[in-house]
């Protein structure tokens, strides 16, 4: 399954890029959407049919695609933020959809509580990045500081 969602997810990103694009990444944007499809049936794999499994990778690619435009469109404008942009539409989108997917396609089947415990989830870890890194950036700008006084 894992296999399946990662293929499907690649050849489903370069494809979607291939005919919507013209820009050169459509290497990058392939190898991105194999990855967050790996991302996605991560926390399903065991619990999905092989037709499942090439749905969610599929989907995990167009979820890269779309997400890393948009990301660059109206976040991450500046050249040095585009490893940024990927690993936040790689690992977070692909993330998210794939703590969706449990819900989904979960051998529990769709049920109101399981979407409800995932999304507590997604909100925690989305609270948690992002106030890590916003700490981090504050001590590495603590400490830019602190070296231009020193030097």
């Amino acid at each position: 399954n894992v296999g399946l969602a990662a293929s499907a997810g690649g050849i489903t990103a370069f494809l979607h890029y291939r005919y919507f694009r013209i820009d050169k990444g459509q290497m990058t944007r392939a190898l991105g959407g194999c990855v967050t499809g790996l991302v996605a049936v991560a926390a399903s794999a065991p619990t999905l049919s092989f037709l499942q499994a090439v749905l969610v990778g599929a989907i995990a690619g167009i979820i890269h695609n779309t997400g890393f435009s948009l990301l660059r469109k109206y976040i991450l404008h500046q050249v040095w933020q585009v490893r940024t942009a990927y690993m936040v539409a790689i690992h977070g989108l692909g993330g998210v959809w794939g703590t969706l997917c449990v819900v989904l396609f979960g051998s529990e089947g769709p049920s109101i509580g399981l979407l409800a415990v995932q999304l507590e989830g997604i909100a925690i870890a989305l609270v948690y990045s992002v106030g890590l890194a916003h700490a981090v950036f504050l001590l590495f700008s603590v400490y830019k500081r602190r070296g231009a006084v020193i030097s």
